[in-house]
């Protein structure tokens, strides 16, 4: 009889602990994907304050009118140019070369051969807002599923033979 006790407390106690591991472990998981909302929220908030004069979320219609390349375009450059030995260090290059190519644009750096080199940043955006708005920018863009080949031809007008539309004059990899 006092075995089973014992052994009934035991399991008892171990349902007791595991809910609260549980319980403990679903208030982690809501406040990391509040805390995930937020700075997306704030990303993409000072991107259309701070990027949306010059850049655009999708690739429009008449290419012709950007004045600088679409945000989708210029990720999927960026993704594909940076190299790291994980996805963190990836990551990790991709925000660096962001933030280094907001501040301080050249040719040598850029992705995207069908625009001018974009004007330092410097002065309109802090290091701290770049870092938000790369980090932003690298989990939304490009969109899930996008190939860059496989975009449709005909708004192109640079010598692009897919006519991906990104101003990559046929140097990406299609």
């Amino acid at each position: 009889m006092k075995t089973k006790m014992i052994t009934i407390g035991i399991l008892l106690s171990g349902l007791a602990i595991s809910l609260t591991s549980y319980t403990n472990r679903t208030k982690t998981s809501n406040y990391i994907e509040e805390t995930e909302k937020i700075i997306v929220s704030e990303g993409e908030t000072l991107f259309k304050a701070k990027c949306t004069a010059c850049h655009t979320t999708t690739k429009p219609e008449d290419m012709s009118k950007l004045i600088a390349p679409p945000m989708m375009g210029v990720m999927m450059h960026v993704k594909k140019g940076v190299k790291g030995k994980t996805e963190t260090e990836k990551r990790e290059n991709a925000i660096d070369f962001i933030v280094d190519y907001v501040q301080n644009p050249s040719a040598e750096k850029s992705m995207m051969g069908k625009f001018k080199v974009m004007p330092s940043q410097k002065a309109n955006v802090t290091v701290a807002e770049i870092e938000t708005i790369a980090n932003y920018l690298y989990d939304n863009f490009p969109a899930k599923g996008m190939k860059h080949g496989k975009m449709k031809k005909g708004n192109k007008k640079s010598g692009c033979e897919a006519g991906c539309g990104t101003g990559c004059e046929g140097n990406c990899k299609h």
